[in-house]
């Protein structure tokens, strides 16, 4: 981890904490930068467990009865992964994770991994809150394990007055103190790096606040201080601000966390704003998807699954651009014909290709879908199922929908008592290790097969 801007020397006595974290993060990467081993699909749950925390709303969130965020599109490829492989594994609901932040004594952070109940937790946690201790004193990182392709990595901000942000930014406050009182909560990996030694020299007015017997939930404490004006700022992830900000808290399943309204329609801002900006002298919080760690539990398996899922470019770069572009709460507002332009020319394409799809099932599907008149020999009849993959994603149909639509086409001739069909699908099935075939085709063969419900050869 770098810590920017500060001499060398000023940092001798940093806490363990961060030495931890340190040790922690070297063993990690990016999903973009490395492949993810071959995983052992004999070694997997026969059920999995997926926990989505929603602090941080564009990365996970619940509303209308509908999961959305980074966490529900990492969640739906790992289960399209483990369909691709013909596993035959269970995925229960998804399971909302609200952190409430109590005391020591009735910390609720992966409780779900710690108990059993969750063997995914995908959500705004640091890698470093394996570091922190849990209720019986040990540390995460004895229970809890992560899978090493991080997710995305951000850095720390506050929640405040636009007045006092106005005061701070005609300030130096890259290289000097910043002495708003800041409040951050207790036993998080902010509140353990504000009160480290030597950061301390930077930050000299933290308030750690903690629950009470009054107020079991810290976070409503501290947000009750920045509304009072007790504390100055609040402190915490830059997501976590963000949704702050933008929409504000809902009541938490216990209660204890009370409804605010957004608190950027209250005179509130986010501070540093600036693209890529964060407080300085701190390490990053590199967010990773989280598993148990257990004997007999297979762990590692998991790990490699995730990682597999991870490398998948519409998981480790679009979405990270999109977490990035999140973050800035002042966007070009030039911009904004563009957007429209973008939602017009959107609205085409999309009704370009429900006319398109339309035509396919009246005129042409019949005609193109003769599975029986194929060649038991599926390296010449790869080439007739390749075109009508080809003709569906012409048509502006997804490479998987395609692959899903045809193979269901197969499966319900076959379904239908067509002996004929059957028995393509039965000699296909013989010559799905042929390197001449294209995956594709190979994916229509297999899916056809599970759809059939007839055991490949």
């Amino acid at each position: 981890m770098v810590l920017h801007n500060v001499k060398t020397r000023k940092f001798k006595s940093i806490l363990a904490f961060t030495l931890a974290c340190l040790i922690t993060i070297s063993n990690s990467t990016y999903a973009a930068s490395q492949t993810a081993e071959p995983y052992d699909a004999s070694q997997l749950p026969k059920k999995i467990q997926i926990g989505i925390r929603t602090s941080a709303f564009l990365v996970g969130s619940f509303s209308n009865s509908k999961w959305g965020g980074f966490c529900a599109d990492f969640s739906n490829a790992l289960k399209l992964e483990v369909a691709s492989k013909n596993l035959k594994i269970d995925f229960p609901d998804f399971v909302p994770i609200q952190n409430i932040y109590r005391a020591n004594d009735n910390y609720s952070r992966y409780d779900g991994l710690q108990s059993g109940t969750v063997d995914i937790e995908c959500g705004p946690n640091s890698v470093a809150s394996l570091a922190l201790l849990d209720s019986e004193g040990r540390k995460f990182s004895e229970t809890i394990d992560f899978a090493s392709h991080l997710f995305y990595k951000t850095g720390v901000r506050l929640l405040l007055r636009e007045e006092d942000a106005q005061t701070l930014s005609s300030s130096n406050w890259k290289n000097e103190p910043i002495n708003l009182k800041i409040g951050v909560l207790a036993t998080t990996t902010t509140s353990e790096q504000l009160t480290a030694q030597g950061i301390k020299l930077f930050y000299p007015n933290v308030e750690v606040v903690a629950a009470t017997d009054l107020d079991p939930n810290a976070k409503n404490i501290a947000l009750d201080k920045l509304e009072s004006g007790d504390i100055g700022a609040f402190a915490s992830d830059s997501l976590n601000i963000k949704t702050l900000f933008e929409r504000g808290v809902e009541v938490s399943s216990d209660r204890t966390l009370q409804e605010r309204k957004p608190f950027g329609a209250r005179g509130y801002t986010i501070f540093p704003s600036s693209p890529g900006d964060y407080l300085p002298h701190l390490a990053p919080e590199e967010w990773a998807i989280m598993v148990p760690k257990r004997e007999g539990y297979p762990t590692q398996a998991l790990k490699k699954l995730i990682n597999t899922v991870l490398s998948k470019p519409e998981l480790n770069i679009d979405w990270r651009k999109q977490l990035e572009r999140s973050e800035d709460i002042n966007p070009p507002k030039d911009d904004s014909l563009w957007y429209l332009l973008i939602v017009i020319l959107s609205l085409a394409f999309l009704f370009r290709a429900i006319i398109a799809k339309w035509f396919h099932l009246l005129f042409n599907r019949p005609t193109q879908r003769n599975y029986a008149s194929m060649s038991d020999k599926l390296v010449q009849a790869a080439e007739p199922i390749q075109n009508l993959i080809d003709q569906q994603i012409r048509e502006g149909i997804a490479v998987d929908a395609a692959v899903k639509e045809i193979a269901t086409d197969i499966a319900i001739q076959v379904k239908k008592n067509n002996k004929k069909v059957e028995h393509k699908l039965e000699e296909w099935g013989k010559s799905l290790g042929d390197e001449m075939i294209s995956n594709n085709v190979k994916d229509v063969i297999k899916l056809a097969f599970r759809l059939s419900d007839i055991p490949p050869p």
